[in-house]
């Protein structure tokens, strides 16, 4: 039975308790090279692991034989996944939060950091897969990062070298996302259109936009197509172009929390350009949760049973006034020009 510490190590190998398996620079004894204690070959490496020097360990696949999966090695678990870290294994390296336990943020892993990042990777703490250039060593052109390929992109995205990252359809470039299978939206929802997620794909932007358009039937508004003459091929959710100005209503559901702030300035001026620099009205409006005043707001929308998004019947009275609020501000704006070229306006953000 393996001896423990009060910091739940083998007692010997811990740091803490000064174990006595540990060398005079903090390394296991057997492990430490300064001390001379471990064997290594001509090539500075172990001998049992050299693959220069055959070693012992290696399998034909050259790694090691008792966690290679094509040797079927003793480590490999009836998941093809390495038995200690195989969470339908509940193997010994899992967390109670279904984690890693080293890199487990809520548990304090060994792997994160005072800044609550990995040690490796973080800026802060100077983790050793970060360069002088500030960067993921991997993704730095300057130092000639292995994260890219021989056509200067980075590998997982590239499409001729079969970028993993990207959709699985074999015309699309498009990066793919685990929730749609590894495809991208497009794909997703028009190979597999009886699929949950593309029941629901733009049910909330076609509430909002019939409104819009039921409510406001003086104007002909253009939904989610590009705009005539444009260049970007940008597609406003709702575009009213009123000659003097224009005004684009975006549907920010839970207000494009997870957007990125660049793309999103880059989209506001490519439409910019594709209206001839006329001054625009942007009209985000958010139909999910939000935050007023440190008070939680939840969303007007949930799930049933079928998976389809509805409106919950507590809510339809608070979101009858979030829509009527939309279509106060449209025509408020229809009236009066903006004076400046872009005006943005957020309903139901956090504030």
């Amino acid at each position: 039975m393996v001896n423990k510490c009060i910091h739940n190590k083998q007692k010997r190998y811990c740091k803490e308790c000064g174990g006595s398996g540990l060398c005079e620079h903090n390394r296991q004894k057997w492990q430490c090279i300064d001390c001379g204690t471990l064997c290594l070959c001509e090539h500075g490496k172990r001998i049992k692991y050299c693959k220069d020097c055959d070693g012992s360990l290696l399998c034909i696949h050259f790694r090691e034989k008792k966690s290679c999966k094509e040797c079927h090695g003793t480590c490999i678990c009836e998941h093809n996944k390495l038995r200690h870290r195989c969470k339908d294994c509940k193997g010994s390296a899992i967390c109670i939060h279904n984690k890693l336990k080293y890199s487990c943020k809520e548990c304090k892993g060994s792997a994160i950091c005072i800044h609550n990042k990995k040690k490796d990777s973080c800026n802060g703490c100077k983790g050793s897969a970060i360069c002088k250039h500030n960067i993921n060593k991997r993704y730095c052109k300057e130092c000639d990062g292995s994260g890219y390929c021989i056509h200067n992109k980075i590998k997982t995205y590239c499409k001729i070298c079969g970028g993993s990252c990207l959709c699985k359809s074999s015309w699309c470039e498009t990066r793919s996302t685990k929730k749609y299978e590894h495809f991208c939206l497009f794909c997703f929802i028009h190979l597999f259109p009886e699929k949950e997620i593309s029941r629901n794909y733009k049910t909330k932007e076609k509430v909002i936009s019939n409104y819009i358009t039921t409510n406001i039937s003086e104007y002909s508004f253009t939904l989610d197509k590009r705009i005539n003459d444009g260049c970007s091929l940008k597609r406003p959710d709702v575009f009213l172009d009123l000659g003097t100005h224009c005004i684009i209503i975006e549907i920010d559901e839970n207000q494009h929390t997870f957007y990125n702030t660049t793309c999103e300035n880059k989209r506001i001026m490519e439409l910019s350009k594709d209206v001839n620099f006329r001054n625009i009205i942007f009209i985000r409006f958010n139909p999910d949760g939000y935050k007023k005043d440190d008070k939680k707001i939840t969303s007007c929308w949930s799930v049933n049973k079928n998976n389809i998004y509805i409106i919950k019947k507590s809510k339809i009275t608070e979101w009858n006034d979030r829509l009527k609020l939309l279509v106060q501000t449209i025509k408020y704006h229809i009236e009066n020009t903006p004076e400046k070229l872009i005006t943005i306006i957020e309903l139901y953000y956090d504030s």
